[in-house]
């Protein structure tokens, strides 16, 4: 590996004081990898060693897919320290695991909910509560299997309002039409005008439920936003509310409606999640026309699967994305349903900085199962509407 680092340019030489330092225990044998924690010389970065990753692996002769480099964060890592972690294969194309989703009698978005795994395969869970999501990637890649993730956790919570568009219009959401509060499928103008409807009615919602939160004391408020408690409140209405739109660059490009879906979405992920409301959207063709970096930049989670450019991976992730080493267009056409994870907000993915992550898998059986537990859920609880 010090070998390595020297090719790529990230050390003067292979011994003594000007050689990169392992850290703790020396390279070893880690799960079904090789890795070690490495300090490298005075003047030499880990965003440079990240930027150079495709060298470090050509040094050490294995594809760029099984090597995974990483800054050492927090009070023991400092700005020149890495993990670096070498797979015996590529492990993007593991098949993959089925959601504990599937199993479960109901969720709670108030905790973790499971996502996938990382190139590890350790568990890899999202908060859910105060945020939003954008899922982004080309047809066939995995993106509207990650959103049924999503809506899979909101459907089991009975806590929790869903509000269901798909552009496509075809059978991936259309088992949740029968616990969704609103729901409309397909690209036709009527369902564009429906999408407008709700999001209105959401947005006139937003303002209500701020007026509450505001008239509260701060011991049952004390951070300004919604808590479990006061969402599981009857009194008050304000049940956590899941908006989820697959493909919605197409309601965005509607001639009749999209600027003011494109206006209404913006206003919701600026200020909706401290409310309860969360947005989880999914495009295959994230253009400038489509995400004009107002809108991207208010939203806090940020998944990209496989695309076609770079800059296609930057509309997704952000800008800078590239140069921190976070590419989806160099993901293979064998890497369905792996994607960089970004947390961007204030919440507890923002410092891991972008992780590689396989998501988990519910297929339409499964999650026609799930719906229907959904509904007798919310059955049981008294909170289905719409």
């Amino acid at each position: 590996m010090v070998t390595a680092l020297h090719a790529a340019q990230l050390c003067k030489e292979t011994t003594g004081p000007l050689a990169p330092e392992f850290v703790g225990a020396q390279w070893g044998r880690v799960d079904h990898g090789w890795g070690g924690v490495v300090d490298l010389p005075q003047g030499y970065t880990a965003e440079q060693a990240i930027a150079r990753k495709t060298r470090i692996a050509a040094a050490l002769r294995g594809d760029e897919f099984r090597l995974f480099i990483d800054q050492e964060r927090g009070e023991r890592g400092h700005a020149g320290q890495i993990r670096i972690w070498v797979a015996d294969r590529d492990p993007h194309t593991r098949d993959p695991v089925t959601s504990p989703l599937v199993k479960a009698r109901e969720w709670s978005l108030w905790g973790e909910v499971p996502f996938g795994q990382d190139e590890r395969g350790r568990a890899v869970s999202l908060s859910m509560i105060w945020t939003s999501f954008l899922i982004g990637a080309l047809p066939r890649m995995g993106k509207t299997a990650a959103l049924r993730l999503l809506v899979a956790a909101g459907a089991l919570d009975p806590h929790t309002r869903l509000v269901l568009f798909d552009g496509k219009g075809g059978k991936d959401f259309a088992a949740a039409e029968q616990v969704a509060h609103a729901f409309g499928a397909g690209p036709d103008d009527e369902v564009a005008k429906a999408l407008v409807v709700a999001l209105r009615d959401l947005q006139s919602d937003m303002r209500r439920r701020f007026k509450v939160l505001r008239s509260l004391p701060d011991e049952v408020c004390p951070e300004g936003k919604l808590t479990k408690a006061l969402s599981r409140d009857p009194k008050l209405n304000m049940p956590v509310v899941l908006v989820a739109i697959d493909e919605f660059q197409v309601y965005l490009e509607n001639r009749k409606h999209g600027a003011e879906i494109l206006e209404t979405l913006t206003s919701l992920a600026k200020v909706g999640p401290a409310a309860g409301i969360i947005l989880a959207l999914a495009t295959q063709r994230p253009s400038s026309t489509v995400m004009k970096t107002d809108f991207r930049d208010v939203i806090g989670v940020r998944i990209a699967m496989r695309v076609t450019t770079r800059e296609f991976s930057e509309m997704i992730l952000g800008s800078g994305s590239y140069k921190a080493g976070l590419d989806a267009s160099k993901f293979l056409a064998s890497h369905k349903g792996v994607g960089i994870l970004l947390g961007t907000d204030d919440g507890p993915l923002a410092d891991k900085g972008g992780q590689t992550v396989h998501a988990h898998l519910i297929d339409l059986p499964q999650f026609s199962a799930i719906c229907e537990r959904a509904r007798a859920l919310r059955e049981g609880a008294g909170t289905l509407t719409g």
